[in-house]
């Protein structure tokens, strides 16, 4: 995946692996990135990374984001999203006070 920002193009590549994502698929996008002469990249998991893919991402600087990361990251919008559901249920609820509960 292609994100162009201001600062320049960034590759993403996203595994949704059960076993920990290995030096190869870091390598692969690394190749990636000088081809298309991008600014950097990132690899996301539901997993995590191998010792020798964090070494190498390191070294050529890429960002890893692992499963517990996005689940961090994630867990903002979702609680936000949750909380806009919740006032929309409580609007439908308060419009029907006709409706009794079976």
């Amino acid at each position: 995946m292609e994100h162009q920002r201001s600062n320049g193009l960034f590759l993403v590549q996203v595994k949704c692996y059960k076993e920990d994502v290995s030096f190869d698929p870091i390598a692969i996008i690394h190749s990636q990135i000088v081809k298309q002469n991008a600014r950097s990249g990132i690899v996301l998991t539901t997993s995590g990374f191998t010792s020798n893919a964090q070494k190498y991402a390191k070294e050529v600087v890429l960002e890893l984001i692992d499963g517990l990361q996005l689940v961090h990251y994630w867990s903002p919008y979702m609680q936000k999203q949750a909380h806009e559901l919740g006032h929309c249920n409580n609007d439908a609820n308060d419009n029907n006070h006709d409706l009794k509960p079976a």
